[in-house]
Order: C-alpha cells, then structure tokens, then sequence
C-alpha cells in the first residue's frame, strides 16, 4: 500500500489502520476485541452482506445496540458504503422509539432484541405490529426490514446470523468526502424528539 495521508472517508480511515497497525486492538468492549485487521475484515464482510440486503448509498439505517464490536463494525460497514447511520438511543421509551425511527425515514434497523433490561423488541411490536409477520406496514411505513440480535427474532425480521454472509462477493468501498455519515435523533424534554443532522 502506498504511502497514505489523512484519510478522507470511512473506508479510507479503516484501510488505513489495518496497514498501519494491523495487530493493535482497535475495539475491547464486553462482546469482544477485534484488531486493526480483524475490524476492516468484519467491515468488509458486512459492507458485503448489506449490499447483497439491498442497502444503497445514500439509505438511512437505524442502529439500536449497546456499545460494542457489533455497533462499531455496523457504523463502520455503512459508512464505507455511504449509508447514513441512525444511532436510535437504547433508553427511548416506545413513543420517543416510534418517532425517532419515522422522523429519520429509517429503511432498515438493526437492533439487539434486550439491550440491559430494555426489551426493545417488546416496543417494536407494540410500535409496528408488522414486524410479526412483515415489512413495511402502515405504523412504518419506510421501515423495510428489521436485522435483530439475540434470540427474540420476530417472524417479519431476520436474524443477524442469516444477515451476515461471509461468503457474499466482496464489494468494493463507495462512499464520498461529502457523504452524510450520521442524523443523530435525541429527545428534547417535554416535545417530541428532532433529528438533527
């Protein structure tokens, strides 16, 4: 690899630290550890598998997950892909959940099934009934599909195991300098909560 300078997309960033420093762990969170080199590994293979899901450039894509390998790798993979993340704060109750998944016009939403003692797939079929048979549905309605993580997977979802496919063709990096990474969704007291950008 020639030599590098700053990089200016996501894609860039993580190639360049697998180069780098390919042996030096890059997340230690309580679900694992990954190096430089296993993280842009596990980028690629998801970047892969949301490609072959359909993710475009340019897509919102919902994140509701503790801080983890799994968080990072996800935000990583769509940012190297050019997809917009919507990080969807783990504490919302329902209402807050509903509004910050229609106001973000989120089309996909990967989400732990409990995160702590929050059954965040409980508020999602209270939410959008949908999800127990299929997507989108009227309570959603730019909600396509919903990737869970842990063992609550609804019929009208898809577990995260049948989501990532290692042996999906390899798909090269599309993103852009100017490419919109993140739309943040906090709650505002007393209103509904506003996306920002």
């Amino acid at each position: 690899m020639e030599r590098m300078g700053c990089p200016a997309t996501v894609a860039a960033a993580v190639a360049r630290a697998a180069f780098i420093a390919p042996d030096v762990e890059a997340i230690v969170a309580p679900d694992g550890r990954l190096t430089f080199a296993a993280l842009a590994d596990e980028v690629a293979v998801l970047r892969a598998s949301l490609v072959a899901a359909g993710v475009r450039r340019g897509e919102h894509v919902g994140l509701c997950l503790g801080n983890g390998v799994r968080w990072v790798a996800l935000f990583l993979a769509l940012g190297s892909m050019g997809a917009v993340t919507v990080p969807v704060n783990t504490r919302f109750r329902a209402d807050e959940l509903g509004y910050c998944l229609r106001q973000s016009r989120v089309r996909r939403l990967f989400t732990a099934d409990r995160v702590l003692r929050v059954d965040v797939v409980a508020m999602l079929r209270a939410i959008c009934p949908g999800i127990g048979t299929h997507l989108p549905h009227a309570a959603l309605p730019s909600l396509e599909q919903v990737v869970v993580l842990g063992d609550d997977v609804p019929a009208g979802c898809v577990p995260f195991a049948a989501f990532r496919q290692p042996h999906a063709p390899p798909t090269l990096p599309a993103c852009a300098p100017d490419d919109v990474l993140l739309i943040q969704s906090p709650p505002a007291p007393r209103r509904s909560p506003r996306a920002c950008c």
